[in-house]
C-alpha cells in the first residue's frame, strides 16, 4: 500500500495487531507541540491506547530526540497532564547513548551538554568527562565525544572537545536535525550546531545517536525485550519516526497530520513511506481492541 491512507490492508492490520511491542513518540502524537516552558497537552486517545496495551502485558516506550529533560521530569510532567507514564518507558537520547557507548566497551565520554544530558550516562556508570572541568586532562583517553542540548557552549569547549576527536574519540550528537519546531517557534538544534563546528575543525563526521538512527531503535528494542521486527513505530515525523521504522524492518504507522517537526518535510520520501497512517490516535485505539 502507498501509506497515504488509512490501515485497510489486511497484512498489515495483522502486523500491527501481532506487534509484540510498541515505540510511541511524544511532541505531536502522544502529545501536542507546544510552547517552551508551556505544560504538554495530550492528545486524545493517547491515555485510553497506553491503558490498553498495559491491560494486554503489551511493552511500550516513549522515544523522543529532547534532551532538555530526564525520563524522570517527563514522567511528572506527562503525569501532571494526564498521561500516567513511567520513567522506564521514556527514552532519551541521552539514554540511548549509555546503552550504546556500553555496548561499544567506552568507558568515558566528553559530553557537552546540560545534566539532563550526561546524568544518564553518569548513572549507566561511564566516565563522564566535561569539558569545562578542571580535571579534564588533555592527556586522557577519551572514547566518545557527545553533544546534547546545550546551547551556553563556548568556543573554549568546543576547542577541548576537538582536541579529544584528534587524539581518536568518536564524535555522536543526540539529534542531527538542523531545527525541529516548538510551538510556533523554530528552535536551531544545538548537538548538530555543536557537530557542525567540530566537524568543519577536524574533519570528523558526527553519527547521531537519537531518532532516525538505527541505534535508537535497536535500544529501544533492546528496552522492549524485543526482535525489531515485531515491533510497530507510532509518530508523525516522516524524516524521524517513520523513518527509522522503515529503514529498520519495524512496521511504521504515521500519525495525521505531520507535525513539520525537523525539517520542513511534508510528505513521506521515496522509500520511506509508512505500512500505513491513521487520523489520531483514537483511530489507532479502535484498530487495536
Amino acid at each position: 500500500m502507498d501509506g497515504s491512507n488509512t490501515i485497510q490492508d489486511v497484512d498489515v492490520l495483522e502486523r500491527l495487531r501481532s506487534a509484540s511491542g510498541f515505540v510511541f513518540d511524544l511532541d505531536g502524537t502522544l502529545t501536542k507541540s507546544g510552547q517552551p516552558g508551556e505544560r504538554f497537552e495530550v492528545n486524545h486517545g493517547a491515555p485510553e491506547l497506553l491503558a490498553l496495551l498495559n491491560e494486554r502485558n503489551l511493552p511500550y516506550v516513549v522515544l523522543t530526540n529532547g534532551t532538555s529533560r530526564q525520563p524522570s521530569t517527563y514522567e511528572h510532567l506527562l503525569t501532571a497532564a494526564g498521561l500516567p507514564v513511567s520513567a522506564r518507558h521514556i527514552m532519551t537520547p541521552a539514554s540511548v547513548a549509555a546503552d550504546f557507548f556500553l555496548s561499544e566497551g567506552f568507558r568515558t565520554v566528553l559530553v557537552l551538554g546540560v545534566e539532563s544530558v550526561w546524568a544518564p550516562l553518569r548513572d549507566a556508570g561511564l566516565e563522564v568527562l566535561l569539558p569545562g572541568d578542571d580535571a579534564v586532562d588533555p592527556e586522557t583517553r577519551v572514547d566518545a565525544v557527545f553533544a546534547g542540548w546545550y546551547r551556553e557552549f563556548s568556543l573554549d569547549e568546543i576547542e577541548v572537545a576537538c582536541e579529544a576527536v584528534r587524539n581518536g574519540a568518536a564524535l555522536y550528537a543526540a539529534s542531527l536535525v538542523k531545527s525541529f519546531r516548538r510551538g510556533s517557534h523554530e528552535t536551531i538544534g544545538s548537538s548538530r550546531a555543536i557537530c557542525d563546528i567540530i566537524e568543519g575543525v577536524t574533519g570528523a563526521s558526527a553519527k547521531a545517536i537519537g531518532k532516525p538512527s538505527s541505534i535508537a531503535l535497536q535500544s529501544a528494542a533492546g528496552r522492549l525485550n524485543k526482535d525489531v521486527a515485531n515491533i510497530a513505530v507510532v509518530g508523525d515525523d516522516p524524516a524521524l519516526e517513520i523513518r527509522m521504522a522503515k529503514e529498520n524492518g519495524a512496521t511504521a504507522i504515521a500519525v495525521q497530520p505531520g507535525s513539520r517537526k525537523s525539517n520542513g518535510a511534508a510528505t513521506h520520501p521515496e522509500g520511506h513511506q509508512p505500512d500505513a497512517t491513521v487520523r489520531n490516535l483514537e483511530e489507532l485505539l479502535k484498530l487495536l481492541q
